[in-house]
């Protein structure tokens, strides 16, 4: 059961990997900070909602 979760997450890395580097090649600049921004505000939003909801629940 160990080796096949490892060796799925292993896979999984590897076809990620690989699939972003020949993406990489056929994104412009401009799109790719556009990724990047829009990765931002939604990793930030959840940030935010659970220190809210943590703040919510102590006090």
């Amino acid at each position: 059961m160990l080796c096949g979760v490892f060796l799925g997450s292993a896979a999984w890395w590897l076809c990620l990997s690989g699939l972003t580097a020949v993406l990489r090649k056929k994104m412009s600049v401009s799109f790719m900070r556009g990724i990047s921004a829009v990765s931002a505000v939604v990793i930030g939003t959840f940030g935010l909602v659970q220190v809210f909801t943590g703040l919510r629940d102590v006090f």
